[in-house]
């Protein structure tokens, strides 16, 4: 399972405590937030969120995750976009589209940053796996 916290931000900082939601299948047990279909799930394959923008009006969020398998091992990297989060309070009623980006010697979950001061276009950050120099 995996957890997302809310907090109240503003343009300098962050107050209060956050609010923790998780999400559980239908015993009860823990269950992911972010869903990948069904295949990859039985393969074993889960999703592991580390980093994320919002757009500049709120509305929606990127996040990159790494899809690996147990103990940590990186298969690729997935973009989670979510959609009208500024209109739904609780994050279990996020809906969300997902699309692959890159393979076990490409990853793009390193950092994520807009390209320019205005605009919405955003540079990823990842890692060449394969070794030595190389431009993309």
């Amino acid at each position: 399972g995996s957890t997302v916290a809310l907090a109240a931000c503003g343009a300098d900082k962050c107050s209060g405590r956050p609010t923790f939601f998780w999400r559980e299948d239908a015993k009860g047990d823990p269950a992911p937030f972010f869903e990948l279909p069904e295949a990859q799930r039985e393969s074993g394959e889960l999703l592991w969120v580390v980093a994320g923008i919002a757009s500049r009006d709120g509305s929606s969020v990127l996040l990159l995750a790494q899809r690996v398998q147990r103990p940590l091992t990186v298969l690729g990297s997935t973009a989670i976009v979510i959609h009208n989060v500024d209109k739904v309070d609780d994050p279990r009623q996020w809906q969300y589209t997902m699309s692959e980006l890159g393979d076990e010697e490409m990853t793009w979950f390193s950092g994520v940053t807009f390209a320019e001061e205005t605009g919405d276009q955003v540079l990823l950050f990842g890692h060449e796996h394969t070794g030595g120099p190389h431009s993309f």
